[in-house]
C-alpha cells in the first residue's frame, strides 16, 4: 500500500500497525521523523528492553534483522525492528529480505529507512504488498515558504512573512536544516511568540540588509554599491547550497529592469 506521511502516523497513533513499512526517498526530514515515532511512540520505557532492536545499514546483516523479527513480543504488544541507513548496505543483501516478506509476524513491525531516491523498484513492490510504502519526496521550491509557515505554527508560533522568505531563501529545500535551525531559534526567542526578520538575522546568520527584498530597493534607487553588496552576499549562500535565491534574484532583476 502506498503510505502518506500523516498515514503512516495515524497507524503509529492508532497502534493499527503493518507488519511492513519501507520508509524511502530524498527528504530525510520526513524518514527520521517517522523513524522517530516508530522508535518512541509503540512501545513503552519498560517494553523496549525486550522488544526493540535498531539495526544500521553498514554493520548489519539481513539474517540477523530477520531472526530479529520473528522473535515474539514479550509482554508487550509488538516487536518493533527498525533498519536505519538501509542505503547504505549492499543490494544483494538487502535483497535478502524478499524471504521474510512473503510471510511477515504480525506481532513485528518491521521498518526500512532508505534515504535514497534509487531504492529497487522490484524490491519496493514486495514491500508494498506486505505492508506500506513512503516515499519521502523533495518539497517543491513554490511549497517552501507554506511550509516553514506551518512547521512554525505546528510549534505554536506565528512568523511574519519576510522573514518565512529569508529563511527559504538562505537555507534553500532542506527541511532537516530550516526545521534544525528554526528550533534553535525558538528557544532564544523568549517571551515572543513571533518570528520576525531581525530574528531570523540574528539567530540564523541571515544578513537583514543584504537580502532580495533590500537588493530590489537598491536597484530601485540605482544604489550600486549596495547591489554589489547583495551580490557578494548571494555568492556566499549559493556556496552553502541554496539555488533558490539564485532563482529569486534573477526574478527581481528581470522586474526591476523591466521598470527602469
Amino acid at each position: 500500500m502506498v503510505a502518506t506521511f500523516e498515514s503512516v502516523r495515524k497507524d503509529i497513533a492508532s497502534k493499527t500497525l503493518k507488519p511492513v513499512y519501507l520508509l524511502k526517498g530524498e527528504e530525510s526530514y520526513y524518514l527520521e521523523a517517522l523513524s522517530e515515532e516508530f522508535e518512541n511512540s509503540i512501545l513503552d520505557e519498560a517494553e523496549k528492553d525486550f522488544n526493540l532492536s535498531i539495526f544500521y545499514g553498514k554493520d548489519a546483516q539481513i539474517d540477523d534483522i530477520i531472526t530479529s523479527a520473528k522473535q515474539y513480543p514479550m509482554m508487550a504488544s509488538h516487536r518493533v525492528v527498525i533498519l536505519k541507513e538501509a542505503q547504505t548496505m549492499d543490494k544483494r543483501e538487502l535483497a535478502k529480505i524478499e524471504r521474510y516478506l512473503l510471510s511477515p509476524v504480525s506481532t513485528t513491525v518491521l521498518v526500512i529507512v532508505s534515504n535514497d531516491k534509487d531504492f529497487p523498484k522490484t524490491l519496493a513492490t514486495k514491500f508494498d504488498k506486505a505492508g506500506a510504502v513512503f516515499d519521502s519526496k523533495k518539497l517543491k521550491e513554490e511549497m517552501l515558504v507554506s511550509w516553514i509557515d506551518s512547521y512554525v505554527k505546528q510549534q505554536g508560533f506565528t512568523i511574519e512573512s519576510q522573514a518565512s522568505v529569508m529563511v527559504a531563501d538562505y537555507l534553500g529545500n532542506n527541511l532537516m536544516k530550516i526545521s534544525n535551525e528554526i528550533s534553535k531559534l525558538l528557544i532564544n526567542l523568549k517571551q515572543k511568540n513571533i518570528i520576525t526578520t531581525e530574528d531570523v538575522s540574528s539567530h540564523i546568520g541571515i544578513s537583514k540588509d543584504y537580502n532580495v527584498f533590500e537588493l530590489q530597493k537598491a536597484i530601485s534607487r540605482l544604489d550600486y554599491n549596495k547591489i554589489n553588496k547583495c551580490g557578494l552576499v548571494f555568492g556566499d549562500t549559493l556556496c552553502l547550497g541554496s539555488t533558490r535565491i539564485y532563482d529569486n534574484v534573477t526574478l527581481v532583476i528581470d522586474n526591476s529592469l523591466q521598470l527602469l
